[in-house]
């Protein structure tokens, strides 16, 4: 049965996280509304996040790859260790250690030395790639580098960290969100270029023009010792033609000094514009919510079968990889996503278990604003949207769903007279909806008007 989240013989969180390792997992969170969980990834096998991100249900990519240069610019090739079954030469499949929050890959060069790789995606739209290099790895410089559709590009400028600009982005709806996007790293760039190239797009270094004509050629000037000089900004040939042909390349490096300290990080930031800051700053409030704190806000569960005890923390590793934080427009309060891509954004099909899910959690604050972000954006006429959109409401379904249930079973564990209240206003509204709407001649049964309405689409039932 489960036990209090703080009571005695708990499991430390760590260890909850840690127990959930496996080799076969990639996709990351940052518990706010930013994953990276491409269902078929194309480009697992390259450095860096080459596959697309997913701002809410805003698909951006691709992000970015890492290359590794010597002192001359040349590149060290690296190669991951292929897992058994391996077959598919577009897309193998590598040998990785995953747990909720990190991805570790371990990396070979020609010469037999071996790098590590750690990706996390972070609070706040920040996907990193941190690198632990050995010394004989023989690496000057460790690049961050992307290509960017020509069309969907504006305002690429330097940074003081790299090298941003702002992407649109256009969802199922044909509606647009602006998102500013940056490469940086911890320190600022040695150098940066930012080239534009027709043909195609790939996370292979060799393959982009940015490797082109090696270390000389590229901007920004270079003084002797492990830091070269002061980061350039000619590198950064703006404005573009205005058109939708190609590629737009962007590229920041960063030195590898010869006595590392401990792991390099490159980043690629993504933020939203909308008409409010989506993550404010709060005073008193911790920046993130982390992995392991947020196991520690749930009970812990054992009742004698492994699979069974393992797979309660799974399922609360998918609640904080789908896990809404911040103030994303139309979506302003705390809530839990429905599951990747498309489906990641509040849907009222899966609310309504979100709810009885998140009950368990300390505070129940995903619990009430999985009900309360769809009353705070109720209809006119008492309907609740399907979905929640962060800047628009088109295009949004209807479902049928179980709100009572679910919203006794959250007053019970958390209760809170002030949101009853405000949900026992909502629901009467939407309760008149359905009988007005659903049940005109008063028989107690509702109407199905469209199968996509119960979620089981295509069902013979």
């Amino acid at each position: 049965m489960p036990r209090k989240p703080t009571g005695p013989g708990q499991p430390p969180p760590r260890s909850r996280v840690e127990a959930l390792a496996r080799p076969d997992k990639w996709y990351l969170g940052g518990l706010d509304g930013v994953v990276w969980a491409p269902p078929s990834p194309r480009c697992l096998h390259r450095p860096g996040f080459w596959d697309s991100v997913h701002l809410l249900n805003y698909e951006v990519g691709p992000c970015f790859s890492v290359a590794l240069l010597d002192v001359e610019g040349a590149e060290i090739q690296l190669e991951a260790d292929l897992s058994r079954g391996s077959s598919s030469p577009s897309a193998p499949r590598i040998r990785t250690q995953w747990r909720p929050g990190t991805l570790t890959i371990p990396w070979r060069t020609p010469g037999g030395a071996r790098a590590m790789e750690r990706r996390r995606v972070l609070s706040r739209g920040v996907l990193e790639s941190a690198w632990t290099l050995p010394s004989e790895a023989a690496a000057r410089f460790l690049v961050a580098f992307t290509a960017q559709p020509a069309g969907a590009v504006a305002d690429v400028r330097p940074s003081g960290g790299g090298v941003e600009w702002v992407r649109r982005a256009t969802d199922r709806a044909d509606r647009d969100l602006a998102v500013e996007m940056e490469i940086h790293g911890l320190r600022p760039p040695v150098w940066r270029r930012v080239l534009r190239s027709e043909g195609g797009a790939f996370p292979d270094w060799a393959l982009s023009p940015l490797a082109e004509g090696g270390i000389d050629n590229l901007p920004g000037p270079r003084t002797g010792g492990d830091t070269p000089g002061p980061a350039a900004e000619d590198g950064i040939a703006v404005p573009f033609p205005a058109d939708d042909i190609g590629w737009i390349w962007i590229a920041a490096a960063f030195p590898v000094p010869s006595a590392l300290d401990g792991p390099i990080a490159l980043r690629m930031s993504v933020r939203p514009r909308l008409s409010r800051p989506v993550w404010p700053q709060r005073a008193g409030r911790a920046a993130r919510t982390t992995w392991p704190a947020f196991f520690a806000s749930f009970p812990a569960f054992s009742c004698g079968d492994p699979h069974l005890d393992r797979y309660f923390d799974h399922r609360i590793h998918g609640l904080g990889l789908n896990r809404i934080e911040g103030d994303w427009g139309n979506i302003r309060r705390t809530c839990i996503a429905e599951g990747p891509e498309y489906f990641h954004v509040p849907i009222t099909y899966s609310a309504q278990c979100h709810m009885m899910e998140m009950r368990w959690r300390a505070g129940g604050r995903e619990a009430w604003g999985s009900l309360l972000n769809f009353l705070d954006n109720q209809k006119d006429d008492g309907s609740l949207h399907g979905r929640l959109y962060p800047n628009h409401l088109e295009r949004t379904d209807f479902y049928h769903a179980n709100w009572g249930d679910a919203l006794l079973a959250v007053h019970a564990m958390h209760p809170d007279p002030a949101t009853l209240a405000r949900c026992y206003e909502g629901l009467s509204r939407y309760a008149r909806w359905l009988n007005r709407s659903r049940d005109p001649e008063g028989s107690g049964m509702f109407t199905v008007v469209n199968h996509f309405e119960t979620g089981q689409e295509y069902m013979s039932r």
